[in-house]
């Protein structure tokens, strides 16, 4: 997904108006509330928060381009979760044959695959919605808000931007060369990744004096200015997080 799209679905967010340090609180808080918990109620409890608050971000109307995300991550959790399940080492639980092979997963390994499971999806949920519904432009204020410098927010948003320019670049050049059948044979795949990554290097050393040319075209003084600035963190904000944390280690306490 480029970061473009993922701005634009941002800007376009339920929740684009929130304050975004309240937003940053409140997910942190699901996921400590989630990592501390000894069941697997209160990880179960901040997915379907998670999954709740994206649909409203989202108005219901997934974009492909976040199914294609999160359809990726899913199979990701999915194969560490196998992994675990089938390795971990103890006392079956359960036994069957699948094409001749006996496979036994043990009652702990199932245990700790349903929590990696369950925090797992809770915290992709939680962290999606974070990023879908915060305009990069408006996290950077934020950060100023808390006394961040100025410089330091200025390298988060051009890092941010710009890092997705250098993936595509990336792309378009591996294309190119597997067009050309470069990466044919083991001798030929290092020879090309070489003259790639050395490629690419001098690309983007390019791209940033270009950008830097542009930027400067545009008086560019260190500071993206926003015609709307993000609302402020405020008490209420954080009294519904600590709430939420609270209530989140109470249900995660329960035997």
């Amino acid at each position: 997904m480029k970061g473009s799209g993922l701005d634009y679905f941002a800007q376009k967010s339920r929740a684009r108006d929130w304050p975004p340090l309240g937003k940053l609180l409140l997910c942190a808080c699901l996921l400590v509330g989630s990592l501390l918990s000894s069941n697997l109620l209160a990880p179960a409890a901040v997915l379907i928060i998670g999954i709740s608050l994206l649909l409203y971000s989202t108005g219901g109307k997934m974009p492909r381009a976040l199914l294609l995300v999160e359809a990726n991550a899913i199979v990701l959790i999915a194969i560490g979760v196998l992994v675990i399940t089938l390795l971990q080492p103890g006392e079956p639980a359960f036994a069957y044959s699948l094409f001749g092979i006996s496979i036994s997963p043990s009652v702990q390994g199932v245990q700790n695959a349903s929590m990696v499971l369950m925090r797992s999806l809770a915290g992709f949920f939680v962290l999606i919605f974070f990023a879908s519904s915060t305009p990069i432009s408006h996290f950077g204020k934020s950060l100023l808000q808390i006394g961040l410098p100025t410089h330091a927010v200025e390298l988060i948003v051009l890092v941010y931007r710009y890092s997705f320019m250098v993936v595509e670049l990336a792309a378009g050049m591996a294309t190119a060369a597997e067009c050309r059948l470069g990466f044919a044979g083991l001798r030929r795949t290092l020879s090309t990744t070489g003259l790639l990554s050395g490629g690419l290097f001098l690309r983007c050393l390019d791209f940033a004096d270009r950008a830097q040319i542009a930027l400067e075209s545009r008086c560019f003084k260190g500071s993206f200015p926003i015609y709307r600035l993000p609302a402020k963190l405020d008490a209420k904000w954080v009294a519904l997080c600590i709430l939420m944390l609270i209530c989140l280690y109470a249900i995660g306490k329960m035997q």
